[in-house]
Parts: C-alpha cells; structure tokens; sequence
C-alpha cells in the first residue's frame, strides 16, 4: 500500500456528524472563489440545505420536504446554487446569506425549477463556462436551462437519446457531451444565449454499429464520462463494473482513436476517474487500487502498430488495504485526493510515481452498509470535504510543507 513521510499539513476546519446533518448521504458543494460551503443532507426524514462560512459557522438552514439529495453543485460564477431532490426535481438558490452581510440584509430561498420537467431528471450539471445547466431526463430528453435568459431550451430532436441520460460532462469550450445506454452525444460549443444542439460527433453503445465489444455490450449504461483536458480531447465512458471505453472527438473521428481498457476482476469495480493534463487517466478501483493509463500514448501504438482494441490496465498502486470510494484530482493544485478504509489521502504524480503528501486516519467507525464514500476539492485546490454515507463531514485545509 503506497504510503510516505507527510509533505503537507492538514488545518481540520469543521467537522459535523448524525445530530446535524441526519443519518444518510451527504451532498457538499463549494462555493467557487466564494466563502461558502453548501450541505445538503436528510435529518428528521426530510432535505435540509444548510451553508456554513469557511469558520464552520451556519449560514442557513432551509427544509426542502421529503426526498433524498441526489446531487448539489454551484454556477461556475458561485452565485446560483442547484440541488437536485429525488422524486422532487431540481431547486435553484439565489441571493445567500455570506458572513460579510448585515443581519438585516435580505436573502433568497431556494425555488423550484419547472418541477413538471425537472422531476425526471437523471443527470444535470453546470457548465464550467456559463450560467447554463444541462440536464437529461429518464425520457432521454436534453435540455440546456439558461440561468442568464430565465429559458428552458428542450433540444429534442438533435440532442435527445434514446433512453435515460445517466452521465455527461462539460468542457471549457462549452461543448457538453451525455451518454445513455443506447449512444454517447458531443454538442459543438452552445453559445451564451440562445442555445441551439448542434452534434459535433455521437457514438452507439448498442444496436448495429455499436462502439462497445460484444463481451461488453450486457454491462448496462455507462455510469461515468470525462473529458481529457488537452486537445485533440478524447472522451472517455465507463461501462460496467470493470470496463473503460475511449473515443477521439474529433468530426473525422476514426475508429482507430477507439480504445477498450478492462480491469482484473480481483480489483474490484471501477468508483471514478480523472484525466490528468498529459493524456493519462487515473482510475479508481473499489478493492483499494488506482491505476495510471496512458491513453494518448496508447492510441497512438494502436495507430502505428495496430494494438488490439481492448487491452489490460497496467502500472496499478495500492493505495487502501480495504477499499477505495472516490478520487478527486484539482487541476488548480495538481493534488490527487482519494478517501477509503477509515480516512483519506492527498497524494502527488511525479513522472509514473504516486507519491503520498497527506494519510490522514478520521474519527469514524465503519459500519453494515456505510463507509466513507466521497471527497471534494474547492476550486483553488487548498481545501476538501470528506463524506460517510452516514451522515458524517470533514473539511479540511491543505498546506504543503515548505
């Protein structure tokens, strides 16, 4: 297991448990350059939205009814906060109250977005760029709600699938790619105003001319897509448990740029990955491993030398004895953060090394059923939350060792 002498310090900035945030998961949002910290969690069998200043210190605290937090995320300016309640659909929360302001001042409370629409959403996420919130529905509907123009645009007939949307990503350009079970959609960048879908390429995951081998094709829909951070991007879609599939983006595509990666069973399934600025991916993998793939490198051997289209993952670390829930990489930063067994780690790459900055063991008794399942970074890299699927918060700052 990859361990190392600490290169950073770690400040424990708040920390809260079952009497405030209730007894299941646990959705945390930070605000981007801003001095907040959104939680969204269930306590006394109803939503509870509450914000904290940088100090720990409560915002807010607003009941949003029954329904479990299925995601939370702030614009990419930190005015408009977004929560998606399940059953419920998505609310929108302007205006909040910062520890700067008067006690008088007067403060927004979350609002439902067109509940009739939103009640099926499957997927949303800001776009990285705009005050533009793309969400897919379980009809395979897209829909690009922008918060500047107050408008719904339904792009129903370009960019709808042909089943529920379960994953997507944006990209600095502003070009948004989702996948369902059925196919894989990139937009070309939607403009500021006005938004029309327009499919700059779009992959089939099933039918005829499907992109996935045969072997694969049961796995079910992808569960998560990422964008590589350089050009030309490739867009990577985890299949299954244990399978990754990656595709060039570009309009004359070629089916040379495909490359299949699978995964020892023995290392359990995937939990997330991230691209890193060199091409490489970082996947995480539940047994308590993190595997370095190359990606630009490979695709290019398979166009020189012509590599299978489905190869094994090498270059594979030990990071957690028992197991490995959630990997966060800060392009700000460049830190890797991942949570497991009974704590997290901050750690660094260094060529094709991982090398620990930060093994931090949390006041936390696993239990039947719950562990630490996620890990945050704000948008400078300098701070992260931990979570436990059992109502359990940690945020911590991150100070590396001069």
């Amino acid at each position: 297991t990859v361990r190392g002498q600490a290169k950073a310090q770690t400040r424990l900035m708040m920390m809260f448990a079952t009497d405030r945030l209730g007894n299941g998961r646990v959705k945390p949002a930070w605000q981007p350059s801003g001095q907040l910290l959104a939680i969204a969690s269930t306590r006394d069998d109803e939503l509870r939205i509450q914000t904290f200043s940088r100090l720990g210190q409560m915002m807010q605290s607003i009941p949003l009814g029954k329904g479990e937090p299925v995601w939370c995320q702030w614009d990419c300016s930190g005015t408009t906060l977004a929560l998606m309640q399940e059953g419920v659909g998505i609310y929108l929360w302007d205006n909040l109250r910062t520890p700067d302001m008067s006690a008088d001042a007067q403060c927004g409370v979350p609002l439902r977005l067109c509940p009739q629409i939103t009640c099926t959403t499957t997927f949303c996420m800001w776009s990285r760029s705009h005050p533009q919130l793309a969400i897919g529905t379980s009809a395979g509907k897209v829909i690009v709600f922008n918060k500047k123009e107050s408008v719904m645009q339904l792009h129903d007939r370009k960019g709808k699938h042909g089943a529920p949307v379960t994953c997507g990503d944006w990209l600095v350009d502003n070009r948004i790619g989702l996948a369902s079970g059925s196919r894989v959609k990139i937009s070309k960048p939607l403009s500021a105003d006005g938004a029309q879908w327009e499919s700059q390429c779009k992959f089939k995951l099933s039918g005829a001319m499907s992109r996935v081998p045969r072997k694969f094709k049961g796995a079910g829909a992808p569960k998560l897509l990422s964008f590589s951070l350089q050009h030309p991007m490739y867009v990577a879609v985890c299949v299954g448990d244990n399978y990754m599939l990656v595709f060039g983006t570009r309009e004359s595509t070629h089916s040379k740029e495909d490359l299949g990666l699978t995964f020892p069973e023995d290392y359990g399934p995937i939990t997330g990955f991230q691209w890193l600025e060199d091409d490489v991916v970082l996947v995480a993998l539940s047994n308590g491993y993190v595997t370095n793939v190359d990606f630009g490198a490979m695709v290019r051997m398979r166009q020189a030398q012509g590599l299978p289209e489905c190869i094994k993952a090498t270059g594979t670390t030990k990071v957690f004895n028992e197991y490995l829930s959630c990997l966060r990489y800060s392009t700000a930063s460049r830190r890797i953060a991942v949570c497991g067994d009974n704590g997290f780690k901050v750690i660094r790459r260094t060529k094709h090394e991982l090398e620990v900055l930060i093994d931090v063991s949390l006041e936390y008794t696993l239990t039947i059923g719950n562990c630490i399942d996620q890990v945050q970074w704000d948008h400078e890299g300098k701070s992260l939350c931990v979570t436990a699927t059992n109502g359990f918060l940690w945020a911590y700052d991150i100070v590396e060792i001069s």
